[in-house]
């Protein structure tokens, strides 16, 4: 946390912000380091640590996994790794949202909370999973894991980002339980004697979304990896 030309309030909600994180998951947050606060910060269930220069830090962090504004060799730009993610979620809501969809058609349920175009019970199992594109997401997924996970020489740099490699087991994690969902959808679906007139919520416009990750990943994606 850069505390450096920041309000102590601000440094205080943020702290505040990742104990609350870590209270909901206690292996998310190993330490925090603050460089340049300007009163103390208190103390909190993970290792919190108070730095009054820059250059502490290389005490803790490697040198080259912090950036030059601390001192360190660390190619990287937080905004346009914000953009990535900003790119990259529609898409990843898009799978969550198929998946959902997909439990609930087989469980017979409607999916609580969602506000997508409702679909029969009575619609086959192939018509539902055209609908839902979940052909097309796990190819999709697919191209996207190929491109993360077997980038240029030049995207080398962003190895040591646990971000970057949980965001690529996450994806595949994810294509592989929609592979999981379409399979019983279709097992079950034959022979499976419906009732009622229960709907289900249908998310259907990913191909936009899909369109705009690929569009970033082979471009402005391809020249921030490349740093």
């Amino acid at each position: 946390v850069d505390g450096r030309d920041t309000p102590h309030s601000e440094v205080r909600t943020l702290l505040d912000a990742v104990a609350r994180f870590h209270a909901n998951d206690r292996s998310s947050v190993h330490a925090v380091y603050v460089v340049g606060a300007s009163e103390p910060i208190g103390k909190f269930a993970f290792q919190a640590v108070s730095l009054t220069e820059a250059d502490q830090l290389t005490d803790y962090v490697p040198a080259n996994q912090l950036t030059a504004s601390f001192g360190g060799s660390a190619a990287y730009d937080n905004e346009q790794w914000i953009r990535f993610r900003f790119a990259i979620e529609p898409f990843l809501t898009d799978c969550s949202s198929c998946a959902k969809t997909l439990k609930a058609a087989i469980q017979q349920e409607p999916s609580a909370g969602s506000e997508s175009p409702p679909v029969s019970p009575q619609q086959s199992a192939e018509s539902l999973l055209k609908q839902l594109r979940v052909n097309d997401l796990i190819k999709e997924s697919g191209q996207i894991v190929g491109r993360l996970r077997n980038p240029p020489p030049e995207w080398q740099s962003l190895a040591w980002s646990p971000d970057f490699k949980g965001l690529t087991a996450y994806i595949n994690q994810m294509a592989a339980q929609l592979e999981k969902l379409k399979a019983q959808l279709e097992a079950t679906s034959g022979g499976r004697k419906r009732r009622g007139t229960k709907e289900y919520p249908v998310g259907i416009d990913s191909k936009e979304s899909l369109d705009r990750v690929l569009r970033f990943i082979g471009e402005e994606g391809e020249e921030f990896l490349g740093q």
